[in-house]
């Protein structure tokens, strides 16, 4: 029953980058703190793909993570990750060249999106400043002196 009940919730969590897990590919150790899923389907967004190949199926074989209940203060949890499988449908016949706009395409993703969680960082951290009134700010009119409002 508690495997069910943790099938269902991972499905909730990670529905959006997963295909519907059972109980199959899940192990579950609680109190050693070890969770394994296996034959994992991935989802993969359009957003991924690119004018020179589209995504077509990704599956990882094995997915381990471990957090160590008994310490997770001073310990760190691990993620392992097992043979991830990337199908892609290219036109392109040379091999160096799908490899150049793969990289190139992933990383103007990666890119994008570190972009995107720094600018939502500054934007939270100006709505804690704005709503934090008396704590430092710098002020950049003043030759980067420190004012307190």
């Amino acid at each position: 029953m508690f495997k069910s009940i943790a099938t269902a919730l991972l499905n909730r969590i990670l529905g959006n980058y997963i295909e519907n897990l059972n109980r199959k590919q899940l192990k579950i150790g609680i109190w050693n703190g070890k969770v394994e899923m296996s034959n994992i389907i991935l989802k993969l967004p359009p957003t991924l793909s690119s004018t020179y190949f589209t995504l077509i199926k990704g599956t990882i074989q094995s997915l381990s993570l471990t957090i160590p209940w008994s310490n997770i203060s001073k310990n760190f949890s691990f993620l392992e990750i097992t043979n991830i499988q990337i199908t892609l449908l290219t036109g392109i016949t040379d091999p160096y060249k799908i490899k150049k706009y793969i990289i190139e395409a992933l990383t103007e993703k990666i890119i994008k999106s570190i972009s995107e969680g720094i600018s939502e960082g500054i934007s939270e951290g100006s709505r804690y400043d704005n709503n934090n009134r008396g704590t430092s700010s710098r002020d950049t009119n003043s030759n980067n002196r420190i004012d307190t409002n």
